[in-house]
């Protein structure tokens, strides 16, 4: 009978298991998300030391439903220490570092200025950011990057502009989850290909094939959340009372600039494939931009 080389080098460790069945894999996820939607949409934080705060919670509330304490915790090193756990913390690191240059240099403020000039409504506003984050997250490969980098830009405008908060809320990470499922750059769009053996020839899927095949999924599913985002909105704005008007005299128009640096982070890994190198780039051009601007 063969061996596995992890068997092998004696590495193989058993399954876990919980004192509440399945369930228990999924509590620290759950608390995970649950600290996000509360940092992000109720409190309007976007701190990376929160989001590590809430998925070291849920880590250690997972870890004493765990029947094997030890045992799930050499899981967790283990995790850790993985190459695609490594690349994820770098991502984030790489991409709040851009969030944080838009946030300071209130982008949002520009589009609030931007969409009184040319009388869009905050009902409108929600269905038009669900297709621009796809946008962005289709070029940058990462639902996590992309989210830092929406948030900042379109929730505060779409506040202001009288969106609902919850589904602007919803139609960014909408957007993210969708961007990151068919991006060819994304890593759960590699990761899945390289897993899935054919099963007439030998060799494992291509990433162009696996984009193709879950187009068809993605883009209705895209169309759909689009139309009812689009009429939950204006549902929404009736039941408010209509539209807002928008003070467009303490706005700066200027700071819309910022948005070169990041159509510039887009463009370079929509080229490159690489979300470091345009983070890279983008990050070097918005600085550059901010300091000649004065913002």
């Amino acid at each position: 009978m063969s061996t596995t080389p992890e068997e092998q080098a004696g590495t193989v460790r058993e399954p876990l298991e919980f004192r509440i069945g399945l369930a228990g894999a999924f509590v620290a996820p759950i608390i995970f998300l649950v600290g996000v939607i509360a940092y992000f949409v109720v409190y309007d934080v976007f701190d990376m030391n929160a989001l590590t705060a809430s998925g070291l919670i849920g880590v250690l509330v997972a870890a004493l439903l765990a029947r094997n304490y030890e045992r799930f915790w050499e899981w967790v090193i283990a995790g850790v220490s993985s190459r695609t756990s490594i690349t994820l913390l770098l991502i984030l690191l790489s991409v709040s570092l851009i969030a944080a240059l838009i946030s300071q240099t209130d982008v949002a403020g520009g589009f609030v200025w931007l969409a009184g000039q040319i009388g869009i409504s905050g009902a409108l506003f929600v269905p038009v950011v669900f297709l621009m984050v796809c946008a962005i997250a289709m070029s940058t490969g990462t639902s996590i990057g992309t989210l830092f980098t929406a948030f900042p830009i379109f929730y505060p405008a779409g506040v202001v502009l009288g969106a609902d908060p919850l589904l602007l809320a919803g139609a960014i990470l909408s957007g993210a989850l969708f961007g990151d499922n068919l991006a060819p750059i994304s890593d759960s769009t590699i990761v899945s290909a390289s897993t899935q053996r054919y099963r007439r020839r030998t060799g494992v899927a291509e990433i162009g094939g696996v984009v193709r095949s879950r187009a068809r999924y993605a883009l209705t599913a895209a169309t759909v959340s689009v139309i009812l985002f689009l009429v939950f909105s204006l549902m929404r704005s009736a039941e408010s009372g209509g539209s807002v008007d928008i003070d467009v005299a303490d706005r700066d128009p200027m700071s819309l600039i910022m948005v070169i640096p990041v159509a510039i982070l887009l463009y370079v890994a929509f080229w490159k494939r690489n979300i470091f190198l345009a983070t890279t780039v983008g990050l070097i051009v918005g600085v550059v931009l901010g300091l000649a601007t004065g913002l």
